[in-house]
């Protein structure tokens, strides 16, 4: 008797496949605690719901970290299909060999397409390569850290040539060297259409005129719409000043500032907001209440 047969025998669908399919899979994605105890009915549910699991990781709790890395050992199928989201922040790392494990397991997650990480921990020998070989389409990442002046523009405009949504950390808008390669960098990017940054160039509207493919200029400040982000006569239309709540918010699956400012620079087209405002308030559904303290121990992938 197949192990697949034995399942069905001792744990007879109530439903049509498609139907129960549906079902467990609908539960799965309402809630994460539901989805580990349904792993536990019957071997074919287990096979529809686990790489849910794994859709959004964030190894900010370090059980979930070492959860993620030993799933990279034991079964690396779970992150190949299932990661979507990843969100990357400080750990304390031994050496860097520890570094560049955690790199492998990464590089594993091959449909990856939302990825937040922090700049202490982006080294670009390691981490170039494995965004080049994946389908990244949101991305939040220090580019002081990830590119060098040796690094040809087309090389690293191609290595991120899936990205449409990008928030950079760290330096940008300077002179030197590396700056200048960055936003070289930028401009080559084949699918960019929304950037977003905190601290923009003294004339914005001349730096996006290099620029036509974007759609969306964000200028996010924390918790609110600084006034000092609006000391500018800005321009070009595409500028949105905002703020942002969560440190992963440009490449979350959450409501965050992309919508505030689709929405807010909708408003502008049907003339519902003036061509001289560019400050984006939050307008969407009401949020949920932040969720309580918990035990990170208890928290598995």
């Amino acid at each position: 008797m197949s192990f697949a047969s034995s399942d069905v025998e001792l744990n007879p669908p109530a439903f049509p496949p498609e139907i129960e399919r549906y079902i467990f899979i609908f539960a799965a994605e309402r809630d994460r605690g539901t989805a580990a105890l349904l792993l536990r009915v019957a071997h074919r549910v287990r096979i529809w719901i686990e790489p849910l699991l794994y859709h959004i990781v964030d190894t900010s709790y370090p059980a979930v970290y070492d959860a993620f890395m030993r799933t990279a050992i034991d079964n690396p199928d779970a992150l190949r299909i299932g990661v979507r989201g990843l969100m990357v922040s400080n750990l304390y790392f031994e050496d860097d060999k520890a570094l560049a494990k955690f790199y492998e397991a990464i590089a594993l997650c091959k449909n990856l397409e939302r990825f937040t990480i922090v700049q202490p921990l982006t080294l670009p020998s390691l981490l170039l390569p494995i965004l080049a070989d994946l389908r990244i389409l949101r991305l939040v990442i220090g580019l002081d850290k990830l590119l060098t002046p040796t690094i040809p523009t087309p090389e690293a405009a191609q290595s991120l040539c899936h990205v449409t949504h990008l928030e950079v950390f760290g330096s940008l808008f300077g002179h030197s060297a590396l700056e200048e390669a960055i936003q070289e960098a930028l401009i080559a990017m084949p699918s960019l259409t929304h950037l977003a940054y905190t601290h923009p160039p003294d004339d914005l509207d001349a730096w996006l005129e290099k620029l036509p493919r974007l759609q969306v200029f964000l200028i996010a400040g924390a918790s609110s719409p600084r006034d000092y982000l609006l000391e500018d006569e800005y321009r070009d239309q595409r500028i949105v000043v905002t703020y942002w709540e969560r440190w992963d918010e440009g490449a979350s699956y959450s409501e965050g500032y992309w919508d505030r400012a689709e929405r807010f620079l909708e408003k502008k087209r049907l003339r519902e907001i003036p061509e001289t405002e560019f400050r984006a308030v939050y307008d969407g559904p009401e949020l949920p209440p932040s969720p309580p303290e918990d035990d990170p121990d208890e928290h598995e992938l």
